[in-house]
């Protein structure tokens, strides 16, 4: 009863860390391009009732959906959408404490642990992007298959169809996990006859015996299966060619994968970020390598999973940053199921084991805090963090201010005029999308607008001007040149316009 008790306390003290970094001020990082992107797809459902699956986008249209009911409930902002990323990810940590039977009492608190202060999973679980549901339903897919392979119980059969379903209407790199999955299953079949030949005994789950499985059970699956993929895929089945694009999706993802993107990366790339960021998969990968020979047949089968996947993402050239995620959890449950196989088994020994696991773990665990913290609420828009990747300036947050303000002075001014002439727009579109009077022009020239908002290339020539304007240059993100802002005078006359210039042309 005492150690059930003290589970408690940790528990409700994992949740709470999580409940912190997931929701605290979602609205202090400006918003990604990506982030953008989301939004005009939304927008299009907003439109057209439902969403246009087209397979050059590579991702499914769930998290479109949730974005769409998020932005009715709170309105409209990068902090609607953020709320749904976030939600996930609180749902990751919440889902592995309900698990404690299936990893085992020292795994499942060190896993959620980890993963509530694992800066990538935080930085991109605060982002308007598929990850943090990806690697939800990617957990409970593999959860759900450990469950049903120690059982054989229904629950966990549900599990990992729901997972697998989520998978597939999130984003196509399911497949690597997929092939993960399949791999080490296969591996965990033959493992205890190849270790044999090495004279070690080890630990195998029960046989599959499907006949304890009722085949109406599984129809019933199979076929709620079919028809959530069909009914997302087709647009509530407006768009019947969504459903065959799906398969379509694969051939220009993995012609993305194989290179020449402009987001190529080194084999190692995935190393240096999990180095840099995630100590606690570092872990996790040095235990996978012995992992893969252990006595313990779940250790066996997350330990080669968990390997498989990291070698099939570092093949691939095309790599950003967000991708860790799908990397990263793999190796923190290994680290985990490391844990509690070392506890379980010195835990009534005076064993120098202990210290030393508990030291690295609790090294761990300090960095991840330490880290994480200064990421999401101080170098969130910093270029010298690998995390930060082709991330919107604070530059942004500025104009975002300006108009904030005077639109909350003068509401009318949702009907100002405004001119994009931009090579590279993102975010701008998504921000102006909600004013009526937004038009786009050549990103080389300003011919003879009047509009009370300007965007322009700072190469551009503005000479065309007709009126009075303030000028600034102004960072919009990074891996892209600066740009010029202009605000007509007599529309923002009042608001405080720092680090504006006036000028006549």
């Amino acid at each position: 009863m005492k150690s059930l008790h003290l589970d408690k306390i940790a528990s409700w003290s994992i949740l709470l860390i999580a409940l912190f970094f997931c929701f605290f001020d979602l609205s202090l990082k400006p918003p990604h391009v990506d982030e953008s992107v989301n939004g005009f797809f939304v927008n299009q459902i907003w439109q057209n009732g439902f969403f246009a699956y087209d397979p050059r986008n590579y991702h499914g249209p769930l998290l479109f959906y949730l974005f769409q009911i998020s932005e009715k409930i709170f309105g409209f902002g990068i902090h609607s959408f953020r709320i749904v990323s976030a939600l996930f990810t609180f749902l990751t940590v919440l889902f592995i404490l309900w698990n404690r039977i299936v990893l085992g009492r020292y795994a499942y608190l060190f896993i959620a642990l980890a993963l509530s202060l694992s800066p990538g999973m935080i930085f991109f679980g605060r982002s308007a992007i598929h990850e943090s549901a990806f690697v939800f339903f990617q957990i409970m897919w593999i959860v759900g298959f450990l469950k049903f392979r120690e059982k054989m119980n229904q629950l966990g059969l549900i599990w990992f169809f729901a997972g697998l379903l989520g998978c597939i209407l999130l984003k196509e790199t399911f497949v690597i996990l997929g092939i993960s999955f399949f791999l080490s299953w296969g591996f965990l079949e033959i493992s205890p006859k190849i270790l044999r030949l090495i004279n070690r005994e080890v630990a195998s789950p029960e046989h599959i015996e499907f006949v304890l499985v009722k085949k109406t059970f599984l129809l019933k699956i199979s076929f709620i299966f079919a028809v959530v993929w069909l009914f997302f895929y087709t647009g509530y089945f407006h768009h019947w060619k969504g459903a065959t694009d799906f398969f379509v999706a694969l051939m220009p993802w993995l012609k993305t994968g194989t290179g020449g993107s402009g987001h190529d990366k080194p084999f190692y790339y995935w190393l240096t970020l999990l180095w840099r960021y995630e100590w606690l998969s570092i872990i996790g990968l040095i235990a996978a390598c012995a992992g893969a020979f252990s006595r313990s047949w779940k250790l066996r089968f997350c330990s080669s999973m968990a390997l498989i996947n990291g070698l099939i993402y570092s093949f691939i050239p095309y790599k950003t940053p967000w991708c860790i995620t799908s990397i990263l959890w793999p190796f923190v449950f290994v680290a985990g199921l490391w844990l509690e196989s070392v506890f379980v088994k010195v835990r009534h020994r005076n064993n120098l084991v202990i210290l030393l696991s508990f030291s690295l773990v609790f090294i761990g665990i300090a960095h991840s805090a330490i880290t994480g913290y200064r990421l999401n609420f101080k170098n969130y828009a910093n270029p010298s963090e690998p995390y930060v990747y082709v991330q919107t300036k604070n530059d942004f947050k500025i104009i975002e201010d300006i108009i904030k303000r005077r639109i909350k002075n003068v509401p009318d001014l949702h009907n100002i005029t405004v001119m994009i002439s931009l090579n590279d727009p993102w975010p701008l579109p998504w921000f102006f999308c909600r004013f009526p009077n937004v038009r786009y022009g050549l990103y080389y020239e300003v011919t003879k607008p009047e509009e009370d908002i300007i965007f322009t290339e700072s190469t551009a020539d503005s000479k065309g001007l007709v009126g009075l304007y303030l000028r600034r240059l102004i960072d919009l993100r990074d891996a892209r040149a600066p740009i010029y802002v202009y605000l007509k005078k007599s529309t923002f006359d009042g608001i405080d316009l720092t680090g504006f210039n006036t000028i006549q042309e």
